[in-house]
């Protein structure tokens, strides 16, 4: 009975990692690095971080997106089907693009608007304005850069990127974990 105990003791803080994907940062583009400044973080729950990219693919015409990246890390560490691989996206060897499983994602040759919900963000729109629904605290999340009464709900970061262009980063500390 004593292994049992054992086995399903909680891990002493020294042996606990401090970030699941941060040791496998291989560059110094500033979007990695701001992503894995954020991602212990997100795991706890307490930022949730939503990224806007927009990707120029080998046809010359671009996609967007909005993911919510704890939902993201959440996928990869679960090894989901279709979940974005974050060990590759921190070594360099793949690149960090929106797909049509993401918060919204938008094709800008077929014009394809696809949204979805996840496990943290509900997804409201209203006409051509697109917010989010933190679904652990109900605050409002604005995405535009229209004066809004939610503003104070969230922090953007703008950060230039050599891999991404420029990447936005929206930052909400939850006040209530789900």
């Amino acid at each position: 009975m004593r292994w049992l105990s054992l086995a399903i003791a909680p891990m002493p803080q020294s042996m606990r990692r401090k970030s699941f994907m941060l040791c496998y940062l291989k560059g110094k583009d500033p979007a990695l690095v701001a992503l894995a400044e954020r991602e212990e973080r997100n795991m706890q729950k307490k930022l949730s971080t939503i990224i806007f990219i927009q990707m120029r693919q080998c046809s010359g015409f671009d996609t967007s997106g909005y993911i919510d990246y704890a939902d993201s890390l959440r996928a990869c560490s679960l090894h989901m089907l279709g979940a974005t691989n974050w060990r590759l996206v921190f070594e360099e060897r793949i690149l960090l693009q929106p797909n049509r499983t993401h918060l919204s994602f938008y094709d800008w040759h077929s014009g394809t608007v696809h949204f979805n919900h996840s496990d943290n963000y509900e997804v409201m729109r209203f006409g051509t304005s697109l917010t989010f629904k933190h679904k652990g605290d109900h605050k409002i999340i604005p995405v535009t850069m229209v004066d809004s009464p939610h503003k104070d709900n969230v922090k953007r970061t703008f950060i230039r990127s050599p891999l991404y262009g420029c990447i936005i980063l929206y930052d909400h500390i939850v006040r209530k974990p789900s």
